[in-house]
């Protein structure tokens, strides 16, 4: 094969000196290339050549076709709107409960003065309910028996009573170990004390009673004012809510509870003295001290 490159280089350069035309640079290269070959060792000119081919492909990159990105398929637009949020419901306000309505049916019956009588036996299953509990005071207490409401021994009293002589009456009461013991009184106090005095009064009787029957619950209802007529002639009853004020503040500062009666104070409810209450106020009041006391369970609507 060496042997046919050099004749072939014998007939370039042949026809080279007989030729006038210009030699591109490349055939020139070529040449002068076959020109160094003369006079070599075939061996040695096929070693070069094997190197030379060997350093081509080490030094050219082998030639790969351009990467292209994946196609994608065009996503058509959408012919529906965004979907908005959900809308969130307003809350819903609940409606008044049942012993809400209760309530306010037994105020409807004050302020109308048509108060439902309760029935023998729903006076019954009060008494029974309230069996465990012991009611204090003045006259205004004695009602609860004299108005068929409670049994004696549930009610403890002595009339035109002021709380700094109320000790007898109460122990009377304590001795039939109750679990609860309620004050309900009149004005007695209102021209007998000043209202701090009064509170102190209370105060020395709560201290009283835990040391006789620790765990007991106190409940102390309001101290209700005179009707409008007295009020206009007994200045002294008329200060009632001087007493009472501090009462309702005091109760919660001694863990007692306060009963709040005057949602009963109707002109149509007192009796002629204006001191003292109808029948219909003591049915009220028998239905809203027991949901007080024991709450709502069983109680007659």
């Amino acid at each position: 094969m060496l042997c046919v490159a050099l004749l072939t280089m014998a007939f370039l350069l042949s026809a080279c000196s007989h030729r006038e035309e210009t030699i591109s640079p490349d055939l020139q290269e070529g040449i002068s290339y076959l020109e160094s070959l003369a006079g070599r060792d075939p061996r040695d000119v096929m070693a070069e050549q094997s190197r030379r081919a060997a350093e081509r492909e080490t030094t050219v990159p082998p030639t790969e076709p351009p990467t292209m990105p994946p196609e994608t398929e065009p996503v058509p637009p959408s012919d529906l709107p965004p979907t908005a949020p959900p809308e969130t419901e307003p809350p819903t306000t609940a409606g008044p409960s049942e012993e809400e309505l209760t309530l306010e049916r037994w105020r409807q019956e004050a302020e109308s003065n048509n108060v439902r009588m309760l029935s023998a036996e729903e006076l019954a299953w009060f008494a029974n309910r309230l069996s465990d509990t012991v009611f204090v005071g003045d006259s205004i207490t004695q009602a609860l028996i004299t108005d068929g409401v409670l049994p004696e021994s549930e009610v403890f009293y002595k009339r035109g009573v002021i709380l700094r002589e109320i000790g007898p009456t109460l122990d009377r009461a304590l001795a039939t170990y109750p679990k609860n013991v309620v004050f309900l009184k009149g004005l007695n106090d209102c021209d007998a004390e000043e209202p701090d005095t009064f509170i102190q009064r209370y105060a020395d009787w709560v201290t009283y009673i835990r040391e006789k029957l620790p765990g007991v619950n106190i409940f102390i209802c309001s101290l209700l004012p005179p009707s409008k007529a007295l009020g206009a002639v007994r200045p002294d009853l008329a200060r009632s809510p001087e007493f009472d004020g501090p009462l309702k503040t005091w109760c919660p500062t001694a863990g007692v509870t306060y009963i709040d009666l005057h949602w009963l104070v109707y002109q149509h409810l007192y009796l002629s003295d204006g001191i003292h209450f109808t029948k219909s106020f003591y049915q009220l009041f028998l239905r809203y001290a027991t949901i007080c006391i024991k709450g709502w369970e069983g109680v007659p609507r």
